[in-house]
């Protein structure tokens, strides 16, 4: 049976639903607890038989050093999931010469950055066309694609994305 290291919440949180699309698979995983306690280590035993490992949000920062010390001494580490989009720490790059596939959430958080974007855009204009105030409300246009555009009364459209 497959072996995933992931955080005590992670595990709390999505055991039940993440089994139940395992085993709609045909598939079996037995989750490996991260220790919550931040100096608190896996035994060796524990990191031998680790085969994946999911570096969640919620490990990152308190847990990271437990996290790393685990699949650092993990021999049998065929993949790690990464929560953020880089992967340019050279923590990462030791894992990808051993071997290990590296997968990244590279995307996931693209629309929220892209609102704080057009947000930010939109502070802008309001600075430097304070005309628009008598002309009306700009507005950010948006659809369920992510794609995003601000519009002004009397002007062009600013943005899109």
């Amino acid at each position: 049976m497959t072996v995933a290291l992931v955080s005590p919440h992670f595990a709390r949180t999505y055991a039940t639903e993440f089994n139940a699309a395992l085993s709609a698979a045909g598939l079996e995983c037995e989750l490996l607890l991260l220790p919550e306690d931040p100096e608190a280590r896996l035994s060796p035993q524990d990191c031998e038989r680790m085969e994946i490992a999911f570096f969640s949000i919620d490990i990152f920062p308190r847990l990271s050093r437990g996290f790393f010390a685990a699949t650092a001494a993990a021999p049998n580490l065929k993949w790690m999931h990464v929560f953020n989009a880089g992967v340019d720490n050279p923590v990462f790059t030791a894992f990808v010469e051993r071997g290990v596939r590296l997968t990244t959430s590279s995307g996931s958080t693209a629309k929220p950055i892209a609102q704080t974007a057009i947000g930010g855009l939109l502070m802008l204009v309001a600075e430097l066309l304070p005309s628009i105030g008598s002309r009306g409300l700009c507005v950010v246009l948006g659809d369920d694609q992510g794609a995003l555009a601000i519009e002004c009364p009397g002007f062009k459209r600013l943005c899109s994305s």
